[in-house]
């Protein structure tokens, strides 16, 4: 059975994985962006996990960021 990897184009979000525990299989050149990587993860329920929360709590930063920057109008 051939092995399923996940692929990472975020340096932040590759560091995050690796903090809580995550593995990078392979890194490669980006071929679609020059000068940058790809961090291949073993594609695991857990990664898959860490990711979403990740992608989650990035969301809500830049939604709490766009409240705080905005003209307060009242």
């Amino acid at each position: 059975m051939k092995k399923k990897y996940y692929p990472i184009y975020s340096t932040k979000l590759c560091n995050a994985l690796l903090r809580n525990g995550c593995r990078v299989d392979h890194v490669d050149a980006n071929a679609n962006n020059s000068g940058q990587v790809v961090f291949y993860f073993d594609k695991t329920p857990e990664l898959e996990d860490y990711v979403s929360y990740y992608t989650l709590q990035s969301r809500i930063a830049a939604v709490q960021d766009n409240i705080n920057s905005a003209p307060n109008k009242f």
